[in-house]
């Protein structure tokens, strides 16, 4: 049978009434201002850490005291907002004191901050730039508009702006972070691991930074140092998630599947709803030959997203791998239907068709795989010609290479 290869590529009762009463004391169209904080106060008294809570009362305090041509209350109650999560309602009061004082840097920079919030971009630079204009010297805008810029896909200005903000608070580790960060996704790995190494000397105690930096020493193939680093990242934070799933994959690339293996199920179980982490322990079980393991990795993929086409053929390769042709075809072709340009999937599924002595379908496939990829399977000519009555064939074979 052709070998088989893949592509390894993440005070509960006082609770209970506190939210209770949140959901009461906020309906202001059923209850006087008095009643909402009345009700507002009496969650306080159950649950004094429940921030929540204060924001709310903060909004109906103002509520009453809005004075329709007072900017710093349209602000103040922005903010009270903008911290509760209502970030469309912050925007308006921002506008409001805005509007009321065209000179309201605060109100500029809060709401260019709720619209980076909201993924608009644009909107946001443009607020970012206005403040700079009024107060040139914020360090912190500069990095605000740098991070905007840098989600929107251009590094260069995301750096400039960085650098304008290092210039202006050389010592913030988050200026050097974000700076860093740039620089990664722009591939200059060198430049980044930089930045992120005088981050952590600023700030010694940031799990992101050396997340982050064994992310660029994976991308340079330095996978001892990455599993260092992400180890690392893992004691300052224990719930990193991305560490798990990011140190298993380093450990995969390394050739330690049972440590892969750990990482993978650790992270599954921060996070069980994500169908890649078991797609990849699926992988990883596929290639210490426990298909069985593979298999049910790739199905629980499959049912957190029925549209994954890598797990369907992963797990087409799991059932090759165990002579379950039928089942392997079977999820082949789903995977094929997902995507149809999957060379990968085509040749897998020839290889099924092959070992199931279905030769014209397997050709047809490996000639897809071919067309698609040609560097998905070997196409080489017999060394010996076949002479008929009317001609000479040179027959070619086709070897193809299982994988997912």
């Amino acid at each position: 049978m052709a070998e088989v290869s893949k592509e390894h590529d993440t005070g509960v009762e006082n609770l209970s009434r506190a939210e209770e009463y949140v959901d009461c004391g906020f309906a202001y169209g059923e209850k006087g201002y008095e009643s909402v904080i009345v009700d507002i106060t009496e969650i306080i008294r159950f649950n004094h850490n429940y921030e929540e809570a204060y924001y709310d009362r903060g909004i109906v305090y103002y509520d009453i005291r809005l004075d329709p041509d007072d900017a710093e209350a349209y602000f103040e109650r922005g903010y009270a907002y903008g911290e509760k999560g209502d970030v469309d309602l912050a925007i308006a009061d921002y506008t409001e004191a805005i509007k009321l004082d065209p000179d309201a840097v605060a109100a500029y920079y809060n709401r260019g901050n709720a619209y980076d919030r909201k993924g608009d971009y644009d909107l946001a630079i443009a607020d970012y730039t206005e403040v700079i204009r009024l107060d040139p010297n914020f360090a912190d805008t500069y990095c605000n508009r740098g991070n905007a810029y840098h989600h929107m896909g251009d590094y260069d200005l995301a750096i400039a702006d960085h650098t304008e903000a290092i210039r202006l608070a050389p010592n913030d580790a988050a200026m050097y972070y974000n700076r860093g960060i740039s620089y990664h996704h722009k591939g200059y790995y060198d430049l980044a691991i930089a930045e992120y190494t005088e981050a952590i000397r600023l700030e010694p105690n940031y799990a992101a930074t050396y997340y982050n930096r064994g992310s660029a020493y994976y991308r340079k193939g330095n996978y001892d140092l990455a599993i260092a680093e992400y180890t690392e990242a893992i004691r300052l934070d224990p719930n990193h998630t991305s560490a798990y799933y990011k140190r298993g994959h380093t450990y995969y690339d390394n050739g330690n599947y049972d440590l892969a293996i750990l990482d993978y199920t650790e992270a599954i179980r921060f996070d069980p709803n994500d169908a890649a982490v078991y797609y990849l322990r699926g992988d990883t079980y596929d290639k210490i030959g426990d298909y069985s393991l593979a298999i049910a990795d790739y199905a629980e993929a499959i049912r957190l997203d029925p549209n994954y086409a890598d797990a369907y053929d992963g797990r087409g390769v799991a059932y090759v791998r165990m002579g379950i042709y039928d089942l392997a075809i079977v999820d082949f072709t789903e995977a094929i239907r997902l995507n149809p340009n999957y060379a990968t999937a085509y040749r897998n599924r020839g290889i099924a068709y092959e070992e199931n002595d279905d030769y014209d379908l397997a050709l047809a496939d490996y000639i897809e795989a071919a067309r698609l990829d040609p560097n998905s399977v070997e196409v080489y000519f017999v060394a010996t010609p076949i002479t008929t009555s009317t001609a000479t064939i040179w027959p070619f074979q086709i070897v193809p290479r299982l994988s997912a």
